[in-house]
């Protein structure tokens, strides 16, 4: 039975949001599939960090092995505060 999954968490100055699809049993054949995303903000004194990703995963299980095959996409942003670091200003 696929799965899927959606995720919001905040934590003092951590915002994370997720969302994941996971097929077990792909295209009729025992080979399993998931997708992933998500995007994750964090507030620090002076800046922002803010991390986008992406991921697909695949696998197929082999008696007592199982090989996983993944791609993972991901994306950082820092943000400057205007006038909060050394009276800089971010533009």
């Amino acid at each position: 039975m696929a799965t899927i999954r959606a995720q919001v968490a905040q934590a003092g100055t951590t915002n994370q949001y997720s969302t994941s699809f996971t097929e077990p049993y792909l295209f009729d054949k025992p080979v399993w599939g998931s997708i992933n995303a998500y995007d994750q903000t964090t507030e620090y004194d002076g800046y922002n960090v803010q991390s986008l990703g992406f991921g697909v995963r695949s696998g197929k299980f082999y008696r007592l092995h199982c090989l996983i095959v993944k791609v993972r996409f991901r994306q950082i942003c820092y943000t400057i505060i205007a006038g909060s670091i050394n009276g800089t200003t971010a533009h």
